[in-house]
Protein backbone atom coordinates (compact mmCIF):
# COMPACT_ATOMS: atom_id res chain seq x y z
CA UNK A 1 0.00 0.00 0.00
CA UNK A 2 3.30 2.20 0.73
CA UNK A 3 3.51 2.49 -3.51
CA UNK A 4 -0.28 3.24 -4.02
CA UNK A 5 0.74 6.41 -1.60
CA UNK A 6 3.56 7.38 -2.71
CA UNK A 7 2.64 7.35 -6.63
CA UNK A 8 -0.11 9.53 -5.58
CA UNK A 9 1.81 11.92 -3.90
CA UNK A 10 4.08 11.99 -7.36
CA UNK A 11 1.34 12.32 -9.03
CA UNK A 12 -0.19 15.54 -7.08
CA UNK A 13 3.01 17.13 -6.99
CA UNK A 14 3.38 16.92 -10.75
CA UNK A 15 0.24 18.22 -10.69
CA UNK A 16 0.98 21.27 -8.07
CA UNK A 17 3.95 21.70 -10.41
CA UNK A 18 2.28 22.41 -13.18
CA UNK A 19 -0.44 25.04 -11.68
CA UNK A 20 2.45 27.13 -10.17
CA UNK A 21 5.62 26.43 -12.61
CA UNK A 22 5.88 27.83 -16.00
CA UNK A 23 6.90 24.49 -17.98
CA UNK A 24 6.47 22.18 -21.34
CA UNK A 25 3.08 20.91 -21.61
CA UNK A 26 4.23 18.16 -23.61
CA UNK A 27 6.72 17.04 -20.85
CA UNK A 28 4.52 17.62 -18.12
CA UNK A 29 1.82 15.27 -20.19
CA UNK A 30 4.64 12.46 -20.77
CA UNK A 31 5.72 12.80 -16.75
CA UNK A 32 1.88 12.78 -15.96
CA UNK A 33 0.59 9.95 -18.17
CA UNK A 34 3.83 7.68 -16.91
CA UNK A 35 2.60 8.03 -13.24
CA UNK A 36 -0.68 7.31 -13.93
CA UNK A 37 -0.06 4.49 -15.91
CA UNK A 38 2.81 3.16 -13.08
CA UNK A 39 -0.50 3.77 -10.26
CA UNK A 40 -2.91 1.85 -12.41
CA UNK A 41 -0.91 -1.04 -12.46
CA UNK A 42 -0.24 -0.89 -8.94
CA UNK A 43 -4.05 -0.69 -8.78
CA UNK A 44 -4.60 -3.67 -10.50
CA UNK A 45 -1.75 -5.77 -8.75
CA UNK A 46 -3.72 -4.70 -5.91
CA UNK A 47 -7.23 -5.41 -6.76
CA UNK A 48 -5.46 -8.89 -8.32
CA UNK A 49 -4.36 -9.77 -4.74
CA UNK A 50 -7.65 -9.03 -2.70
CA UNK A 51 -9.65 -10.84 -5.29
CA UNK A 52 -7.55 -13.85 -4.57
CA UNK A 53 -7.67 -13.65 -1.10
CA UNK A 54 -11.23 -13.45 -0.90
CA UNK A 55 -11.08 -16.27 -3.27
CA UNK A 56 -8.95 -18.36 -0.65
CA UNK A 57 -11.04 -17.31 2.52
CA UNK A 58 -14.46 -18.81 0.55
CA UNK A 59 -12.94 -21.87 -0.53
CA UNK A 60 -11.23 -21.88 3.42
CA UNK A 61 -14.75 -21.23 4.45
CA UNK A 62 -16.54 -24.12 1.87
CA UNK A 63 -13.70 -26.87 3.14
CA UNK A 64 -14.54 -25.77 7.22
CA UNK A 65 -18.62 -26.34 6.35
CA UNK A 66 -17.75 -29.79 4.79
CA UNK A 67 -15.24 -30.90 7.67
CA UNK A 68 -18.11 -30.08 9.94
CA UNK A 69 -20.58 -31.69 8.02
CA UNK A 70 -18.20 -34.93 8.59
CA UNK A 71 -17.47 -34.89 11.75
CA UNK A 72 -21.10 -34.69 12.79
CA UNK A 73 -21.36 -38.15 11.09
CA UNK A 74 -20.64 -41.16 13.87
CA UNK A 75 -19.69 -43.82 11.16
CA UNK A 76 -18.19 -43.79 7.77
CA UNK A 77 -20.09 -43.23 4.36
CA UNK A 78 -21.27 -46.81 3.35
CA UNK A 79 -24.17 -45.26 0.87
CA UNK A 80 -24.79 -42.41 -1.05
CA UNK A 81 -25.25 -38.86 0.79
CA UNK A 82 -26.95 -36.01 -1.18
CA UNK A 83 -26.10 -33.43 0.78
CA UNK A 84 -22.23 -34.22 0.35
CA UNK A 85 -22.22 -34.33 -3.24
CA UNK A 86 -23.93 -31.24 -3.30
CA UNK A 87 -21.27 -29.71 -0.72
CA UNK A 88 -18.62 -31.25 -3.10
CA UNK A 89 -19.94 -31.54 -6.91
CA UNK A 90 -20.65 -28.57 -9.02
CA UNK A 91 -21.46 -30.48 -12.30
CA UNK A 92 -21.42 -33.83 -14.27
CA UNK A 93 -20.69 -33.80 -17.64
CA UNK A 94 -21.90 -36.94 -19.48
CA UNK A 95 -20.42 -37.71 -22.98
CA UNK A 96 -21.33 -40.27 -25.24
CA UNK A 97 -18.92 -43.24 -25.19
CA UNK A 98 -19.21 -43.10 -21.29
CA UNK A 99 -17.00 -40.71 -20.76
CA UNK A 100 -17.92 -38.73 -17.52
CA UNK A 101 -15.96 -35.70 -15.83
CA UNK A 102 -16.72 -34.33 -12.51
CA UNK A 103 -16.73 -31.12 -12.04
CA UNK A 104 -16.27 -30.32 -8.20
CA UNK A 105 -17.00 -26.61 -6.56
CA UNK A 106 -12.58 -25.38 -6.25
CA UNK A 107 -13.09 -26.00 -9.94
CA UNK A 108 -10.67 -29.25 -10.46
CA UNK A 109 -11.90 -32.08 -13.15
CA UNK A 110 -11.70 -35.48 -12.60
CA UNK A 111 -12.39 -37.76 -15.88
CA UNK A 112 -13.76 -41.10 -15.07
Amino acid sequence: MAAISNITKEIDICIRDNATKVQDQEEYMRRYNALVAIYENIRKAIEEVENERFERIVKKDRIEEFIKVLKRRDVLLDEFDGELWNMVIGAVKVYSGGKMVFVFKDGMEMIM
